[in-house]
């Protein structure tokens, strides 16, 4: 994929322009329905986006999924993660590439620094799947902190530490914490998490069928603000014509809505055709119900 990495700024763009269109976090009036025809746009500048409703919903407890999956077989099918090729380092004698040093910023000594973290302990391991024998490449970490507990994501496994002492909560396989919402056993890649501090509540996002005609976005909501307990769970189809396949999911929120933006690519290969996102309604989401728009012909 040589314009995924390229079209990282195509997809946050994207993100930061819905919101200042969708007003910022300053609020919808009480009276506006903020799927109705055009709303969206007339909030803003942006273009407007079409109603979609989720392929699939589901309502599930991470703590107790993790317990019923444990020691169960999982299928070990070693599906492809995308992710950009590998670059040979420059050969040996070759010059350096210059040494990136933003505008305006001193060189030398460092003014201040961090302070030491509070508690440290080992997140999640580049590990198989559990209950499977593949092992995912890349692993794609990512995580978020909330305010009792850590949860932690990979291509492989979701882990849930407890903040305090390190403990670990719960452990699941990634492709279990949404197989409720899947039309297939595996598939799920490139995880994204994160805390919405405004709302109190835990938000992923993945991705799932690559260079297929299924291809989905995945999101989920917790109930509450541990990551261990219940979440909402639903699937949107990435493409109606089914022609295009999402990668590269990248994970936004504010007070009011949730933004997932994907690069699209042809299902049978070629170049990035742009990029799509969606935007749920927060407070519905919050509920399960998940009222979303999507954007298409998003550009820098």
């Amino acid at each position: 994929m040589l314009f995924r990495r390229a079209s990282r700024l195509i997809a946050w763009v994207a993100v930061l322009g819905l919101f200042a269109g969708l007003g910022g976090t300053a609020g919808l009036p009480p009276a506006a329905d903020p799927f109705a025809p055009g709303e969206a746009s007339a909030r803003g500048q942006g273009q407007p986006g079409v109603r979609v409703t989720p392929a699939a919903t589901a309502v599930i407890d991470f703590a107790d999924l993790a317990r019923r999956s444990a020691g169960q077989p999982q299928p070990s099918v070693d599906y492809e993660i995308p992710h950009m090729p590998y670059v040979e380092p420059p050969a040996s004698g070759a010059p350096a590439p210059a040494t990136y040093q933003p505008a305006g910023r001193a060189t030398g000594a460092v003014a201040a620094v961090s302070p030491p973290p509070v508690l440290s302990f080992l997140g999640l391991e580049d590990i198989p799947r559990e209950g499977a024998s593949a092992r995912p490449f890349p692993p794609d970490t990512m995580g978020a902190v909330g305010p009792s507990q850590v949860l932690t994501t990979q291509n492989n496994n979701y882990r849930v530490h407890d903040k305090a002492t390190g403990a670990i909560l719960s452990t699941t396989n990634i492709n279990v914490f949404w197989q409720s919402v899947l039309t297939g056993a595996v598939g799920v890649f490139d995880p994204r998490a994160t805390y919405d501090p405004y709302n109190d509540r835990f938000v992923m996002a993945a991705a799932w069928n690559s260079r297929s005609p299924s291809s989905s976005i995945l999101v989920a909501v917790s109930q509450g603000n541990t990551a261990s307990g219940t979440w909402y769970l639903a699937r949107f189809d990435a493409d109606d014509t089914d022609t295009d396949w999402a990668d590269f999911p990248t994970l936004g929120f504010n007070q009011n809505w949730i933004a997932v933006s994907v690069n699209m690519f042809p299902d049978a290969g070629g170049n990035t055709t742009g990029s799509r996102l969606w935007a749920f309604d927060d407070p519905t989401a919050r509920t399960g119900s998940f009222n979303a728009q999507r954007f298409t012909g998003l550009s820098v």
